[in-house]
């Protein structure tokens, strides 16, 4: 399994400009650890995931099954989630609709 370090939950690119909040994908970008089967060895590249579909605690799955282990959010995210007035459960810090 890919460990993401240093991570922040990211919605999914736009590039249309026209697709509505509620349909955009959520994901999320860190750096990763481990082997993925397409892109080989990471070691520490940055990554933004495909669109999840399933959170169970600090485990997170995206369309394809690609599983991904949660490991240190990113500071900057969560002072960003400060600032905003939000806070985030550290064992299960992505909630899903």
């Amino acid at each position: 399994m890919i460990t993401l370090k240093n991570w922040s939950v990211c919605g999914g690119v736009d590039e249309s400009g026209y697709t509505p909040p509620e349909c955009r994908t959520t994901r999320v970008q860190g750096e990763a650890y481990g082997v993925h089967l397409r892109l080989g060895k990471l070691d520490g590249k940055k990554l933004i995931t495909g669109p999840l579909v399933k959170v169970s605690g600090l485990v997170v799955r995206t369309e394809n099954g690609t599983e991904y282990r949660l490991d240190g959010m990113s500071a900057e995210y969560v002072k960003w989630l400060g600032e905003k007035g939000m806070s985030c459960d550290p064992l299960n810090p992505i909630k899903m609709k």
